[in-house]
């Protein structure tokens, strides 16, 4: 075979090789392509499970915190009524009034709110971590109070007349608040506060519905309450009646047209005539503790719900 031909089968061996390389290279760029489409999403999976894991560390580390904070609030309830028992017994011996009167000091106002409730309870529209049920109607402002803070002993008594503003929730009502868990209640011998004695407790305007604090006292400071829920009895009859129950508020349309879009958790106490609606007139409103709630606004009242609030009820909000 002469020289060129021998170039010509070289060059031609040659060509052959380097297209099996170049088919070779390329399968295995594929490959590495592959891989690293791999790698990619095992990075993003494992960096996905890291900050699952980071959101449960600190979901942990919350609970754990609330847990200490309710523990605290319980001793600090526990030890409110250690000191005050002997004197609520001392002076139910000599009468047989329902209601002592007294003068607390700041430790007694402190442990009054101190009340320890869980935290998952409903909205008051939806529950008491109540959500609030929010009324599409305007806020009209409640009554103003600046009476003492009163002790109430439980004193068997007659069941007293069920007032007029209390009318029974419409049934589709009673159903969503029934989807909430029961939350156990505290102590029926509950304090009772005024309007201008909570305002002495915790700061913030003595007529609003809902308080926003400015300045904080020295217990809202401790439990960082900076905003809290007032409503009045005797103008929202669907609010929690005892701590642990679910109910609704009504709100208006100005201000308060997009509160509680989100869900919040506030402390909510609820105010009423001391002795039912008799007593309405002299303006003193006791306030309750009912505890803390998750506050939510619910479905805007349809006619015939509307039509089922007492005409008083209703008139206010006109």
């Amino acid at each position: 075979m002469d020289e060129p031909s021998e170039r010509l089968i070289a060059a031609y061996r040659w060509d052959k090789e380097d297209k099996e390389l170049r088919a070779r290279l390329s399968r295995a760029e594929e490959e590495a392509r592959t891989w690293k489409t791999a790698h990619d999403a095992l990075k993003d999976e494992n960096d996905a499970l890291l900050a699952k894991f980071v959101t449960a560390q600190e979901e942990h580390d919350a609970l754990a915190e609330e847990n200490e904070r309710l523990k605290a609030l319980s001793e600090e309830l526990t030890a409110l009524f250690k000191r005050s028992l002997g004197t609520l017994e001392a002076g139910l011996r000599p009468r047989s009034q329902s209601r002592v009167p007294a003068t607390p000091s700041k430790e007694t106002y402190e442990a009054n709110l101190a009340t320890p409730v869980r935290s998952t309870q409903p909205p008051i529209q939806s529950s008491p971590t109540p959500s609030t049920s929010l009324s599409v109607f305007p806020k009209k402002e409640e009554p103003q109070d600046n009476d003492d803070v009163f002790l109430v002993p439980v004193v068997p008594r007659s069941p007293s007349p069920v007032p007029s503003y209390l009318t029974p929730l419409p049934f589709i009502r009673v159903e969503e608040l029934g989807m909430f868990p029961t939350i156990a209640a505290p102590p029926e011998r509950r304090p009772i506060f005024s309007r201008g004695g909570l305002q002495q407790s915790l700061g913030g305007a003595i007529q609003s519905l809902i308080v926003s604090i400015g300045v904080r006292k020295p217990l809202s400071s401790r439990h960082e309450i900076s905003k809290f829920l007032v409503p009045n009895m005797s103008m929202n009859p669907w609010a929690p009646r005892k701590p642990g129950k679910h109910g609704y508020m009504f709100v208006g349309l100005g201000g308060d047209k997009g509160t509680f879009e989100t869900a919040e958790k506030l402390e909510l106490f609820v105010s009423e005539p001391p002795e039912g609606e008799a007593s309405k007139e002299s303006g003193r409103l006791k306030v309750s503790y009912m505890g803390t709630y998750m506050v939510k606004r619910a479905k805007d009242l349809l006619k015939d719900e509307w039509d089922t609030l007492a005409p008083r009820v209703s008139f206010l909000f006109l």
